[in-house]
């Protein structure tokens, strides 16, 4: 699967930006693979959002940590 036109160009943008991650989280695996994970095909469940929101804080405080939720694209 490639990069989305927004995750490309967000990029660069963050490379300016102190203390800004671009996580992506369209990638192949658990939350993307899982249509229970979502209401339909572009909203998903408040699980699914807790599990972002805790990704989004490991991969912050984190960087070596790898998840099969999401790949960061760029970052300090």
């Amino acid at each position: 699967m490639g990069r989305t036109a927004p995750v490309i160009a967000a990029a660069p943008v963050a490379a300016d930006m102190p203390n800004t991650l671009v996580i992506d989280f369209d990638i192949p695996g658990p939350i993307v693979n899982d249509r229970d994970m979502f209401w339909d095909p572009i909203h998903y469940r408040l699980m699914t959002a807790d599990r972002i929101m805790k990704d989004i804080i490991t991969a912050f405080h984190d960087r070596a940590h790898q998840s099969a939720d999401y790949t960061v694209i760029s970052g300090p």
